[in-house]
């Protein structure tokens, strides 16, 4: 970016050195005991750069229970009968380092279906981040959240011996890049992980339909 010195022998504009904006990286960690419905999730945030300050600040300015129904709101979309137990931070002033720590109980986290259990897992917080245009016939840019480069690590511990099948995927544009991937121990884990980054703040027009795909 740049800007306009004030000073009698500015002649242009100066080009301003953009600062590091840190990134997020959450880790979830779900422990499902039996197959009778409850279940827990710890998740584990880890802010650095501008995504500290800005937490760091929401903890400042509002209380533990509003803070705390701000994070179960992420996941009540998912899991209805999700309660938040505790939230806890840790901020480290010399490296600047915040760390958000909230655990929840889970009623029901297996659903019936055509006569079988299951259970849905995805990218909570880095969904929340992905914005659909509702006008796909735009003649001006699609303003996107920058910055914004997350990491997420759902970590999920079954009752039993599980059949999955590892695999990957990246997807890149030139407003955004993310991969996905599924890992198994070939016994009781599962671990998806994904990153998502925004590589500016907005979509041109004419990148609408590639976005949008």
């Amino acid at each position: 970016q740049y800007g306009l010195v004030v000073s009698p022998s500015t002649q242009s504009l100066e080009k301003i050195n953009a600062k590091e904006p840190g990134n997020v990286r959450v880790k979830e960690v779900f422990n499902i005991p039996d197959m009778n419905g409850k279940a827990t999730l710890k998740v584990t945030s880890y802010y650095t750069g501008s995504f500290a300050d800005e937490i760091r600040s929401s903890f400042n300015n509002n209380s533990s229970y509003e803070m705390q129904k701000t994070f179960r709101d992420y996941y009540s979309s998912y899991y209805k009968q999700i309660t938040a137990d505790s939230i806890d931070y840790q901020d480290d002033e010399k490296t600047g380092l915040f760390v958000t720590t909230e655990l929840y109980s889970i009623e029901g986290i297996w659903e019936l279906e055509d006569g079988k259990k299951k259970a849905s897992f995805a990218p909570f917080v880095i969904n929340g981040l992905i914005k659909r245009p509702k006008d796909l016939n735009r003649e001006m840019p699609f303003s996107l959240m920058w910055p914004a480069k997350y990491s997420e690590e759902i970590e999920i511990h079954l009752p039993e011996d599980w059949t999955a099948e590892q695999n990957s995927e990246t997807i890149k544009s030139n407003s955004f890049s993310m991969s996905a991937k599924l890992l198994h121990d070939g016994k009781k884990t599962i671990f998806l992980e994904y990153t998502y980054e925004n590589l500016k703040d907005y979509v041109n027009a004419d990148d609408i339909k590639e976005y949008t795909e």
